[in-house]
């Protein structure tokens, strides 16, 4: 005969959080892990503490060791939408400057979050999971609560908004600990954005858009043109008089005389005739030139400036801020138009801001170490190929070359396919040590 013995049930996990309780503490502090809630090290979750709810970040667990007094450790808040996580190596990283330091532990920990992960989450209430019987009490305010929620998580303070902020938060703590109510939280998208620019670049071949650009025309009507076309519609000479009374002056005729579009034949003669210097395909894009506005004109000079790089093989684009300095005014009408042909294409790029863009510097040779220099930078290259993390100081009074020992150090990690970081003692000496170093390594 035998019996089947009970299931003992899940031993309570434990974890211990990194608060950011808005004053300076060096403690940690523990809370109970819901059942069937997971968790892991380097999450961010939100805490009870005294009245309030407060974020943190997982240090520890989740472990099962006893000893705790499950009546004693409050549970930790219900999991955050969206929640960021510390990886592994930044969440040893953190520790480490926690201890070397000796830092609060949610300084140490909050530096390793993503922009806007250290924003107030949006705390949502719904229904809970058990249902009202009834044999349960509740008041008034209890009960209009209650009554006002579903399924559907609601924005907290719309609610209270709604019912009233009177009793509203002790209404929603009873309810909630009786399971009637369940808290959600959501964290809205960080506010801070990366630096973007809007750029225009080509959306055909280069080939393509010059072709087009030739192709552009205008409405409007110059006294050039007139003068073109009047030539064009008597299919020979004109007296020059003739042709500036149709251009509306004769320095329109003067212009094109200079320009190679049109030939004067006799200028002393008893007949002082004109005709066309160019026919076919050069007049029509010499009219369509003339027809073209500062839009189109614009337009053209934008798909010259992107094409010919491009042909070049270098891929281009042009930001849309200042574009009115680079092809003209109606800039952006220009863009507009050939955005709507598909001849260009309007983008958001990374704004990579460089400090040194505008830096005119010569690459400068490294001089040949001295003595002492040389026995120190033979102990910082040794340290470097061994990779231990050795701590190394270089002690020299001012002027001594420590700076091309520094250098030196560099050009050994670089050659290595290794990196470095250098830190400026002095902000005022940034400029200087900018350039000292941007000369060996431009």
């Amino acid at each position: 005969m035998t019996t089947d013995s009970p299931i003992a049930p899940p031993r309570t996990r434990y974890v211990k959080v990194a608060v950011n309780a808005g004053r300076t503490t060096y403690l940690t502090f523990s809370y109970a892990v819901p059942a069937g809630r997971e968790v892991v090290a380097g999450e961010v979750v939100h805490v009870p503490w005294g009245r309030r709810t407060l974020q943190g970040v997982v240090v520890e667990g989740p472990f099962d060791t006893p000893g705790y007094d499950r009546e004693a450790i409050r549970p930790l808040e219900p999991a955050l939408e969206g929640a960021p996580r510390i990886g592994a190596e930044r969440l040893a990283l953190a520790a480490w400057m926690q201890d070397y330091y000796l830092a609060p532990p949610w300084e140490a920990y909050a530096v390793m979050l993503p922009p806007g992960a250290g924003e107030r989450p949006r705390t949502e209430v719904a229904r809970g999971s058990e249902a009202l019987s009834g044999g349960q009490q509740l008041s008034d305010r209890q009960r209009e609560l209650y009554e006002a929620l579903d399924d559907q998580p609601r924005d907290v303070a719309t609610l209270k908004k709604a019912l009233g902020a009177r009793g509203f938060d002790a209404a929603l703590s009873a309810l909630a600990k009786r399971g009637l109510a369940e808290r959600h939280y959501r964290l809205e998208r960080p506010a801070g954005r990366a630096r973007v620019v809007e750029v225009v670049a080509l959306a055909v071949t280069p080939e393509r858009a010059i072709e087009y650009a030739g192709a552009i025309e205008g409405r409007r009507s110059s006294r050039r043109a007139r003068a073109l076309r009047a030539l064009i519609a008597a299919d020979g000479p004109l007296p020059f008089e003739a042709v500036a009374k149709q251009a509306r002056g004769a320095p329109a005729v003067l212009t094109l005389i200079e320009a190679g579009a049109l030939d004067r034949l006799s200028e002393n003669g008893d007949e002082d005739l004109v005709r066309l210097a160019i026919e076919g395909e050069p007049l029509a894009q010499e009219l369509r030139a003339l027809s073209r506005g500062q839009r189109e004109q614009a337009a053209v000079a934008l798909l010259e400036r992107l094409a010919e790089p491009e042909r070049a093989g270098a891929i281009t684009s042009l930001p849309l801020r200042g574009l009115s300095r680079e092809v003209g005014p109606r800039a952006g009408d220009a863009v507009r138009l050939l955005q709507a042909a598909g001849i260009v294409r309007v983008e958001e790029q990374l704004d990579r801001r460089d400090p040194l863009r505008n830096l005119d510097i010569a690459r400068r040779e490294a001089p040949e170490l001295l003595g002492e220099q040389r026995t120190a930078s033979a102990a910082i290259r040794a340290a470097i190929d061994r990779r231990d993390g050795s701590r190394l100081l270089l002690h020299g009074v001012t002027g001594s070359g420590k700076t091309e020992v520094y250098l030196d150090a560099l050009d050994h990690a670089v050659e290595r396919g290794l990196r470095a970081l250098v830190l400026v003692p002095e902000i005022a000496l940034t400029p200087q040590t900018v350039r000292r170093f941007a000369e060996r390594f431009p």
